[in-house]
């Protein structure tokens, strides 16, 4: 069996509404405006499957869609319901009642696809039909404090489940494959009107039947356990997760090739790095893309090359792009005693801005750099290369820590605790590795980062990271040991 599971946010994952006011307005003998109705406006979605397609709703709502639409005074949360439907022509229009701004007070607005019935939400058991899947699709907007105007005022709906792809092929001998189900789901979440959605933990599990090649959608939770059977002609092999945390908002896609021996047996599915979660802070990751807990618990064939050492939100790793959400570094130096420039440069290699957590960008621009004769980059050449080590499946690749991210790993690895290069240490050993096996942070290290000052002379100056004192710097005591031609060790990192 092989199994690649990858995770990413919803692409598109906004589906932008409008509210606009209607052109056809009550106007008072003396010409001041009386009611403006509110309507909302949106985008058809031009392409449909008989099974639930793994990029529904991933752009505009389509026509005939029912939509809940909660109105409130502004703090008071006192909220009436409307409903409105989607159509045609780009408009979406109330099915009853018409809602109208008030000339005294603003409003609050929270929107519901799909539309809502009762207290709770839950998903369908089966989604193997587009209808199916978008009644399961719980996704939220809202506008707070909105005065009365004539512009369109913009709803953006947040996914508020987790969205799973199943890829399965079968493998030699297996025979074709006839039904895919999602195992052991809480089905069922609480909402309220400012977006916030609980799982309901003790309602009873379901099996969610789905498409193969196909999407389903489940509440926000972690699986522990048999999770995924795949039904071939001969026979369903079973997979199940150790520890998984699914999130809101997030697309898990889950390429699976059924083998032989799978058959009638429930094999582990080990976690991949983009599927990291914070629980796995410190997890070793290996050249596979696979994490674990400890380095005994790596099988065969695999290698560890990096720890993750932070998680957060899409886009807080590394601002060259929106997606990175964690940081893992390298077990190993990639080179020591090496310069940032092969001599000495008082020129920028790149414009600076207040942004300093561009590690991947940074690095880029100093390889593709035009330095002067003689000269080369021979800290960023180290970090790309890591001593010939592959960097993870589903990562970046290896590229030089931006001053930023020095400090963002540093911190979070002290988990608020004050700076002790020990502690940054016992991160590895923790992790099961052994003294062959990684190298202990120690001395200085390059960044991807020149001096941010703009004095001309700084700009032979590079912010390294010092494993005394846990922090990037300009200068090491006041002497000249940050620039460009001085000498210091590179720990490569990767993002995903």
């Amino acid at each position: 069996m092989t199994m690649k599971t990858d995770k990413y946010l919803f692409a598109a994952a906004a589906l932008t509404v409008l509210t606009a006011c209607s052109s056809d307005y009550d106007f008072s003998e003396n010409g001041d405006m009386e009611r403006i109705p509110v309507t909302l406006a949106y985008k058809t979605l031009t392409t449909t499957e008989t099974r639930a397609a793994q990029n529904l709703n991933e752009g505009t709502f389509d026509s005939g869609e029912q939509v809940s639409v909660f109105i409130s005074q502004t703090d008071q949360n006192s909220w009436t319901e409307y409903t409105y439907q989607t159509i045609a022509d780009g408009a979406m229009i109330p099915s009853g009642t018409i809602p109208y701004y008030s000339n005294d007070y603003n409003y609050d607005i929270a929107a519901f696809y799909p539309q809502l019935s009762g207290e709770t939400f839950s998903i369908q058991t089966d989604q193997t039909t587009d209808a199916a899947y978008k009644q399961s699709d719980l996704m939220y907007a809202s506008v707070i404090n909105q005065a009365r105007q004539h512009a369109p005022v913009t709803l953006d709906f947040k996914h508020k489940m987790a969205k799973i792809c199943v890829n399965a092929t079968p493998g030699e001998g297996v025979g074709a494959i006839t039904g895919v189900k999602l195992l052991n789901v809480k089905p069922e979440v609480t909402y309220d009107k400012a977006g916030n959605v609980a799982l309901n933990t003790t309602a009873d599990n379901i099996d969610v039947t789905m498409s193969n090649f196909g999407a389903a959608v489940i509440p926000a939770q972690s699986v522990s356990g048999n999770f995924l059977a795949v039904t071939t002609a001969g026979g369903t092999a079973t997979y199940r997760f150790d520890a998984n945390a699914f999130e809101a908002g997030m697309v898990y896609t889950m390429n699976v090739t059924v083998e032989q021996s799978a058959i009638g047996q429930a094999t582990d599915v080990p976690v991949t790095v983009t599927n990291a979660t914070a629980s796995h802070l410190g997890w070793l990751v290996t050249n596979k893309g696979y994490i674990y807990q400890t380095a005994a618990a790596i099988p065969a064939g695999q290698t560890p090359v990096a720890m993750i050492c932070y998680l957060g939100e899409p886009g807080t790793a590394d601002h060259s792009s929106n997606d990175y959400r964690g940081l893992a570094i390298a077990l190993k130096d990639a080179a020591n005693g090496v310069k940032w420039c092969a001599k000495e440069e008082y020129e920028r290699c790149y414009e600076l801005s207040s942004d300093n957590m561009r590690g991947i960008a940074e690095t880029m621009v100093i390889l593709n750099h035009t330095w002067n004769e003689g000269h080369t980059s021979p800290a960023a050449e180290a970090a790309v290369a890591n001593s010939g080590t592959a960097s993870p499946v589903g990562t970046t690749g290896w590229f030089l820590p931006s001053s930023g991210q020095w400090d963002l790993i540093m911190s979070t690895l002290m988990q608020g605790a004050a700076y002790e290069a020990a502690t940054i240490n016992a991160w590895f050993t923790t992790a099961g590795l052994d003294a062959s096996t990684y190298d202990a942070l120690s001395g200085s290290y390059w960044s991807s980062t020149q001096s941010p000052k703009t004095n001309f002379q700084y700009y032979r100056v590079i912010q390294v990271y010092r494993t005394d004192t846990g922090i990037c710097t300009d200068y090491i005591g006041g002497s000249n040991d940050n620039y460009k031609y001085s000498t210091h060790s590179v720990r490569s990192i990767v993002a995903f």
